[in-house]
């Protein structure tokens, strides 16, 4: 992969925040013994999705700035770090055990050309609601993480099915202002999509579709809203919680599947509960890649990427911290709900 030195510096960005550890139970039992203090999740390679963001790769005059455009992105979670149990083999490996998480995640952003070759991302805004595509439904920004039914089967890159498969344990919102990243392209010819070994053809990506060569990330954060508390005990009504997501980005695919169809609509029923819930978005991905005659390049408008992930969970007791992030989302009685107990920050 090669970076240019704006998404270099870009993707080192991240939010600073003071905070006790979070406590994670990967199989959800609720039992205070199994939770252990996580620092972050690993996730295995996925997909990201940038819908309507083809004008990021043809805009023409250093400055020029895309529209916003939306950016989809699922995977399995691989890992955690601290291992669970300690020095032994990650916890959510299909095959190994049954604790398998996958998490599934929607945002807005703009790109700004750089370079001829180069783009950085930003936010786009305090508004975090918008269209899908132009003239589209209007959806808003989501980071979701599901626990997934082992008899379900194991969420498939390829076809993009059974990320939403299990229940929904965690639910985030993006906080405004905090996209930081960069795309660079470095060969207009970079032969097919698909160069991973593992056979199949998806029906809306297939294997030979040309492409571009180019690698880049994207670093942002978001303000968790809901939690099942057998699954994340300490994160308890009043406990504001930053979730800092990154991703390198990367075509073509070398080390997975490109999908055949994502995740485009946010979950919006009621609270979690202890052990989570069904999502009210549906199971069936149903946003369709529209790539055109070359991934990155020509008509699009979408474009696909290689994307391997992680995030990190952290509590934020700074009360100025917290209604400045906040107040861009519409969630100010939160904050105000964190001041008045400022005595729980220890128990977080």
């Amino acid at each position: 992969m090669i970076w240019s030195a704006a998404a270099l510096a870009a993707v080192a960005w991240a939010p600073s925040a003071r905070g006790a550890a979070i406590l994670f139970d990967p199989d959800g039992s609720g039992g205070t013994t199994t939770a252990q203090s996580v620092n972050e999740f690993g996730n295995a390679t996925g997909n990201a999705l940038a819908v309507n963001a083809q004008a990021l790769i043809n805009a023409t005059g250093i400055g020029a700035t895309t529209a916003p455009f939306f950016t989809l992105y699922h995977a399995r979670i691989e890992a955690v770090n601290p291992p669970n149990p300690p020095g032994g083999l990650p916890v959510f490996v299909p095959g190994i055990n049954s604790n398998l998480l996958s998490v599934t995640v929607g945002f807005f952003e703009t790109a700004t050309r750089t370079s001829s070759t180069a783009v950085t991302f930003t936010s786009t805004g305090v508004s975090q609601t918008g269209a899908l595509t132009p003239g589209g439904p209007t959806v808003s920004s989501f980071f979701e993480i599901y626990s997934e039914a082992p008899a379900g089967g194991v969420a498939d890159e390829e076809t993009g099915q059974g990320f939403r498969d299990g229940n929904l344990v965690l639910k985030a919102v993006h906080v405004p202002g905090t996209i930081a990243g960069g795309f660079s392209v470095i060969n207009n010819n970079g032969g097919i999509v698909d160069q991973n070994a593992t056979p199949g053809d998806g029906a809306a990506v297939p294997d030979n579709v040309p492409t571009v060569q180019g690698g880049g990330g994207t670093s942002g954060s978001f303000l968790v809203t809901d939690a099942a508390s057998n699954y994340f005990p300490n994160l308890t009504p009043g406990t504001i919680v930053t979730l800092t997501f990154s991703t390198t980005n990367a075509v073509p695919f070398t080390r997975t599947e490109p999908s055949d169809a994502f995740y485009g609509t946010p979950d919006t029923g009621g609270p979690l509960g202890p052990n989570g819930r069904p999502t009210t978005a549906g199971t069936a991905p149903n946003v369709i890649p529209v790539l055109g005659a070359i991934n990155g390049s020509g008509t699009g408008p979408d474009v696909i990427f290689e994307s391997r992930g992680s995030f990190s969970l952290t509590a934020v007791p700074e009360p100025g911290t917290i209604s400045m992030a906040l107040t861009g989302l519409g969630l100010t009685s939160l904050a105000a709900l964190r001041r008045r107990r400022p005595t729980e920050s220890s128990a977080v």
